[in-house]
């Protein structure tokens, strides 16, 4: 399986085909296990790239079984360089993803999702990779597992649910059992990280700026000092215990799971079961920090959807909890951590050099104005660094 997978020498991943989507009738249909049909100019589809035909190779010795790719795109929701490839396996379709990162990172990562994987947190799964602290010798990593299965990401299934706000608050609420779970399962294993050459640092409200804020707008560190340490005070104040977080759980980094309906067994997207994906983020953080990065994604795409969409946050925390219960755990609520991390992700969310110029200015006024009410109530609760944070975004926008 390496000889095959030492074979596939693109190292830049963007240059491979965006839309390698047209099967080829006579092997497709030999997979299927249907009858030949006659082949013409018309349907004939253009030979496949050197490397995909490779990477053939590669997931047929992975799987057991003859593999034929059937399309390669890109995968939008990623912040890295993310191929999405489908392929025929057995009776049906299914998919990996292919990404590329430096070999460090890369290694981190796959050692990331094995740990995650064997915690039975549904995520993607290594293939053709055994965990090992060496940087990864290859130019491109595959995951499957949660994968192979998944449906559109969850921020399209929002989309689809544009009349039902009833069954948008029902997703969010089983999501926030899913971060209970892999929280609780992901601490318990903090010595596996440490051993797969991962270092978990704890949460920074300092690096949070400097990547989004400050790295959008052209802004120094140094000049926004004040701004970033009231942020890391305003941090400190926390009391809750940290866990394993996964650091930037969006919508965009969750995906649906197609199930068999009860009754007809065919494949419909569920609105209970979800998979976490793009562990390249994990840090030390307080359980709220979490569940309020996905809530202020989630409210924020079902509002374009649905204007009116009110989800109170009470709704997540009891979900946790009551998850946490089935642990064995307590979950101990603090309203201050609550909006403390409000705040903080919705200073995160203000800007950001990976969007587009409609979407920033966009994203900008929202977050701003949430923001700017989490930092008053803040203030009202006698925290001084909300009135300093105010300010100096005054000052630096």
């Amino acid at each position: 399986m390496e000889k095959a997978l030492e074979k596939i020498q693109y190292a830049d991943i963007s240059q491979w085909p965006d839309e390698t989507h047209e099967m080829r009738p006579k092997a497709i249909r030999a997979t299927l296990g249907m009858r030949p049909m006659s082949m013409t100019a018309s349907v004939a589809p253009p030979a496949k790239p050197k490397e995909v035909l490779l990477l053939e190779q590669l997931l047929s010795q992975a799987y057991n079984e003859q593999v034929s790719v059937t399309r390669v795109r890109p995968l939008v929701t990623s912040r890295k360089e993310v191929k999405e490839v489908y392929f025929c396996l057995g009776q049906g379709v299914s998919k990996v993803w292919v990404f590329k990162a430096d070999p460090k990172t890369t290694m981190q990562e796959l050692n990331a999702y094995h740990i995650v994987y064997q915690q039975g947190i549904p995520t993607g799964k290594p293939i053709a990779y055994e965990p090992s602290t060496e940087p990864y010798p290859f130019d491109v990593a595959l995951l499957g597992g949660v994968i192979e299965h998944a449906g559109e990401p969850y921020t399209t299934l929002l989309e689809q649910l544009e009349y039902s706000p009833e069954v948008m608050a029902k997703t969010a609420v089983h999501i926030a059992r899913l971060i209970a779970d892999y929280h609780v399962k992901l601490t318990a294993v903090q010595q596996s990280f440490a051993n797969a050459g991962i270092t978990l640092t704890r949460a920074s409200p300092r690096k949070e700026l400097r990547e989004r804020l400050l790295a959008a707008r052209g802004i120094s560190e140094p000049a926004a000092e004040r701004l970033i340490s009231a942020c890391e005070q305003l941090a400190l104040y926390q009391v809750d215990n940290d866990v394993v977080s996964h650091g930037d759980i969006h919508t965009n980094n969750i995906v649906t799971i197609a199930t068999p309906h009860h009754v007809t067994k065919q494949l419909v997207t569920s609105v209970e079961q979800f998979g976490v994906i793009d562990w390249g983020s994990l840090v030390l953080d307080k359980p709220y920090g979490d569940l309020q990065d996905f809530y202020i994604h989630h409210c924020r795409k079902a509002a374009s959807m649905f204007p009116t969409y009110k989800l109170p946050f009470e709704m997540l925390e009891d979900a946790y909890a009551d998850q946490l219960t089935k642990h064995g755990l307590v979950f101990q609520h603090s309203d201050a951590d609550s909006l403390i991390q409000a705040a903080l992700w919705h200073l995160y969310e203000i800007d950001d050099p990976t969007r587009s110029q409609n979407d920033r200015e966009d994203k900008a006024v929202y977050h701003r104005i949430r923001a700017e009410e989490k930092l008053d109530a803040l203030a009202r609760r006698g925290y001084a660094e909300a009135a300093v944070i105010k300010t100096e975004l005054d000052r630096l926008s």
